[in-house]
């Protein structure tokens, strides 16, 4: 679940693409997408 804040600071500084890395959440959610650490560790931002 991505917090208020999150959407709220993307909005503020215009980024399109956002990509939060969590510790167990995976998928996107009103454009932002969520990575698992360990995901992110082997295989870089993004999927």
């Amino acid at each position: 679940m991505v917090d208020g804040a999150v959407r709220d600071a993307r909005r503020e500084t215009g980024i399109d693409d956002c990509t939060v890395v969590t510790w167990d959440e995976e998928g996107e959610e009103d454009g932002i997408h969520l990575v698992p650490a360990w995901k992110w560790m082997l295989y870089g931002v993004g999927d």
